[in-house]
């Protein structure tokens, strides 16, 4: 029996193999597949690393298998993957119209006036913005069949939070620029590069906000793709994405330069800097990068050039039960909205224990090799590795994903504890965050600071970014990437 429960950080609800399932690496333009050893479900990841990192990874490729290569190439977890530190998150970057702050980023995600001042017109557009954003709470509007309940506590504790601004015509207005949200980390998810579309995407880059009012525990992360070759208005490629990441170390403090491939900085949350100069630098060098995807010139979907927002995940606790929504971008006419859509990889709590078909379903599109006994060795049978929107069942297509994840302490697939059964269970936004992955509450919380589950990981998305440095620097040409088996490079979209 897997529970769900209260521990689901937002932006969780894609694919939660993280180091518990396999997870693909290109080698120099072939695909390999990295299994990891973590065996049973409750049991938190082993680190995979250690003396020798190229054996962890399980790379075959005849240049980035070298161990010498591998080894010599530094990564830091702190300051290219999950970045935490104060002197990145509250620097004046992160606040007010920074290019950092919730202000800033939300107005290019709509499209509004970077600077609205006291406008009316400007003022009253992003006011309306502002409250159908916060009305998804609230609509009764129902996505793939099913209705999210109403939360009207927490769409009013959050509006009344939310601070105004007054414009000419003397009336108070919503504004960005005053949202009770915080920056309280920046992460790079280049391990959940998705194959099948290299000219499009490599991975994700992802600002995680925190709620600053009273009333309980609210999150939200904006989750943007790394455009690369036709979907990149500003010509980035995956070598772009992968070397910016990675060079942000070359500013940073080597703390430790005789552990080779480790440091500099491996202390999540701590960065150090060998001067003032460095310091800013490494900022200026982070906000070029997250320019390339936050902007609303980063992104060209082939009728507009747009920010390169993914989705927006909201993670909240404002009312009970603990509830995860996602919200996409929607262009009506010359105004962009966020609605809600399906919560991906999450089924509807009709489906519980496997009924109305769904146990049939999973016997049918799950593949465990035979005399598997770790859910690392299962996948999806379906196109892009995830649960499918609907399924074909006994009385025709169904409706399978949720409108919303609710984190009530029920149970998936009571009785069932087949491998097939498990690794749908873990993979679940509302199953994951119990004995799955030993983590209290939420991945990331309100002060920044990571879950053990989520610092084992970042040790593993570190040797992923070593081996795409490897790679990109023995490739003529981006890396192909090609859709194999239904399977993903990287792990997992859930976990920041």
């Amino acid at each position: 029996m897997f529970r769900s429960g209260h521990r689901r950080q937002m932006g969780a609800s894609i694919f939660l193999n993280l180091a518990l399932v396999s997870f693909f690496l290109t080698s120099c333009g072939d695909l390999k597949k990295v299994t990891a050893t973590n065996e049973q479900p409750g049991s938190r990841p082993s680190p995979a690393g250690g003396g020798d990192e190229v054996a962890a990874l399980g790379l075959t490729s005849a240049q980035c298998a070298d161990a010498s290569l591998i080894n010599s190439i530094t990564v830091s977890r702190s300051g290219s993957i999950l970045i935490n530190d104060p002197q990145v998150i509250a620097d004046t970057r992160a606040v007010g119209t920074g290019p950092w702050s919730f202000g800033f980023l939300m107005r290019e995600i709509f499209e509004l006036a970077a600077a609205p001042g006291t406008a009316p017109t400007a003022l009253a557009k992003e006011d309306s913005a502002i409250r159908g954003m916060l009305d998804q709470f609230t609509s009764s509007t129902a996505v793939n069949t099913f209705v999210a309940a109403p939360r009207s506590t927490t769409r009013s504790t959050i509006l009344s939070a939310w601070g105004t601004t007054k414009g000419t015509d003397g009336k108070s207005y919503l504004s960005f620029e005053k949202a009770p949200f915080k920056l309280v980390a920046i992460t790079n998810r280049l391990d959940i590069v998705k194959k099948g579309q290299a000219a499009v995407n490599a991975g994700e880059g992802r600002f995680i906000f925190a709620f600053t009012g009273n009333g309980g525990t609210a999150m939200f992360i904006l989750e943007y793709d790394l455009p690369i070759g036709a979907a990149s208005a500003q010509g980035a490629t995956l070598a772009t994405w992968v070397n910016g990441w990675q060079n942000l170390k070359n500013h940073l403090k080597d703390t430790n330069a005789s552990r080779a491939g480790v440091q500099p900085s491996e202390a999540l949350g701590a960065l150090q800097f060998p001067s003032t100069q460095s310091k800013a630098n490494y900022l200026a060098a982070l906000q070029a990068l997250t320019d390339k995807f936050a902007s609303r010139k980063a992104q060209n979907n082939g009728t507009a050039t747009q920010a390169a927002i993914s989705q927006v995940r909201t993670n909240e606790f404002l009312q009970g039960p603990w509830e995860l929504r996602e919200l996409a971008r929607v262009r009506q006419g010359a105004t962009v909205a966020l609605k809600l859509t399906t919560v991906k990889n999450n089924p509807n709590t009709t489906f519980r224990s496997g009924q109305n078909g769904f146990s049939n379903w999973i016997n049918a599109n799950v593949t465990c090799p035979t005399g598997a006994t770790n859910v690392a060795a299962c996948s999806f049978n379906t196109a892009d590795g995830l649960l499918p929107a609907t399924f074909a069942g006994a009385s025709g297509t169904t409706a399978l994903l949720a409108a919303s994840s609710i984190n009530d302490s029920g149970s998936w697939f009571v009785g069932k504890t087949d491998l097939k059964h498990r690794f749908v269970a873990l993979n679940t936004c509302s199953g994951c965050h119990q004995t799955e992955t030993n983590t209290s509450f939420v991945q990331i919380n309100q002060s920044g600071n990571p879950a053990q589950f989520l610092k084992d990981d970042v040790v593993r998305r570190a040797l992923n970014l070593k081996n795409l440095v490897c790679q990109v620097a023995t490739s003529t040409s981006d890396l192909n990437l090609t859709e194999v088996a239904g399977e993903r490079l990287g792990t997992s979209n859930m976990v920041h």
